[in-house]
């Protein structure tokens, strides 16, 4: 739902420095902001992992800040965990093309849709989806916009180690993941099973080229994408997810085990699973304000 027009009065600007083109993507940005809005801005640049949720966190903020992260899709993943220490200030959370991917800002808008509804003071409530992993020794709980274990897990954890990226470098490191992929063990309602790629999402782009049509960020569901067999399926799978598109079920929850742990992705951000973990997966609807990406 579109919230009533709301005149906007500040920015808190969060770079990182490290992603691809954040330095002058940002700077670019800002001086668009300073040069056609009245709103004051406040720069932050991130030096370590983690830090656009501190900054975030211990920000004054409120129901009149947009926050805009300029960076990829793990520094936004950031970002929306430091929105969660100010809930009820409800401000405005919003990603700006920076670094690798940025699939939430490019699933939502285009940069004269975004400009626009910043300028409008237009914004929206966004679904979330709630990840909870209940490990052996503790629970680690997350919102994201998707997450997935298998392959697009592999090549997001293979990028991490291999910072920093470029075009051709990724193209290399995807393939490589596509060669030593192996298939995840999972139990869904007590049925042990091997996936290729299992993924939920409420965004209709997840990594740069997968689709998903039947995503739609605030309708208070999310699609579930299950793709099992070897590689010559998966590849076949794949190819269909980046041109027409993969269909999957639409749920509200979903919960699996990892009984041989391995490697999730949350936004793009590779977590180490230990054995025996349960993934509990649920839609937050309408949980969070972003600008209004139908303005």
């Amino acid at each position: 739902m579109t919230e009533s027009k709301n005149n906007f009065e500040k920015v808190l600007l969060v770079i990182n420095p490290k992603s691809r083109r954040g330095l002058p993507v940002g700077h670019k940005l800002k001086k668009w902001i300073l040069n056609n809005t009245d709103l004051k801005v406040t720069e932050r640049h991130t030096d370590y992992a983690g830090h656009a949720h501190d900054i975030i966190r211990d920000a004054h903020v409120d129901n009149k800040t947009v926050i805009i992260s300029v960076s990829g899709d793990g520094g936004m993943h950031e970002c929306n965990q430091g929105v969660l220490h100010h809930i009820d200030k409800e401000p405005v959370i919003v990603p700006w093309p920076g670094g690798n991917a940025c699939d939430v800002f490019y699933s939502l808008y285009t940069k004269r849709s975004w400009k626009r509804a910043l300028k409008e003071g237009r914004s929206r409530r966004i679904d979330f989806i709630e990840v909870t992993i209940i490990g052996p020794e503790n629970t680690q709980k997350y919102i994201a916009q998707q997450a997935s274990i298998g392959l697009v897990a592999d090549a997001a954890n293979i990028f991490h180690k291999n910072r920093p990226l470029n075009d051709i470098k990724e193209t290399w490191l995807v393939f490589l993941s596509y060669l030593t992929h192996k298939p995840v063990l999972v139990e869904i309602d007590g049925k042990k099973e091997k996936t290729a790629h299992l993924i939920v999402t409420n965004i209709p782009r997840v990594g740069k080229y997968l689709k998903y049509p039947q995503c739609k960020p605030d309708d208070t569901y999310f699609v579930l994408s299950d793709i099992k067999g070897g590689k010559i399926n998966l590849g076949l799978e794949i190819i269909k997810s980046m041109t027409i598109g993969q269909k999957g079920k639409i749920l509200k929850e979903f919960e699996f085990l990892l009984p041989e742990g391995g490697i999730m992705q949350i936004d793009g951000e590779p977590r180490h699973i230990p054995n025996n973990s349960r993934i509990e997966i649920k839609v937050l609807p309408q949980y969070i304000k972003v600008l209004d990406w139908k303005a």
